[in-house]
């Protein structure tokens, strides 16, 4: 019989295991994906957030309004407001100006 992988959102980094309680949730600012070795090596990126225990890097995108330009994040909170003249979809990375005829006079453009 093959050994088990540790299910996503958690990882072991020790060899030895023998029951699924030897799998740890991953640390928030990462995500793990199935059979993960290492708690630190899938962070957060730009324009997602991962709480801890985070199965993959889209599942939890900076909501529309918002955006974040670093890796990292671990709470929509971080995700930080578009500015005017800009706006900002879900998942954005980096605010999207307006275009030529338009104008946005208010923050957190969606």
């Amino acid at each position: 019989s093959q050994p088990t992988e540790c299910p996503a959102g958690t990882y072991n980094d020790e060899v030895g295991g023998t029951s699924i309680t030897s799998c740890k949730k991953s640390p928030r600012g990462f995500y793990a994906l199935a059979g993960s070795k290492n708690a630190t090596r899938s962070l957060a990126i730009p324009g997602y957030y991962s709480p801890a225990g985070s199965s993959d890097a889209f599942s939890f995108p900076c909501p529309a309004g918002t955006y974040s330009d670093v890796s990292g994040l671990y709470d929509a909170s971080q995700c930080r407001t578009c500015i005017a003249g800009f706006y900002c979809e879900e998942g954005s990375n980096a605010p999207m100006p307006c275009d030529i005829g338009t104008y946005m006079p208010f923050t957190g453009a969606k």
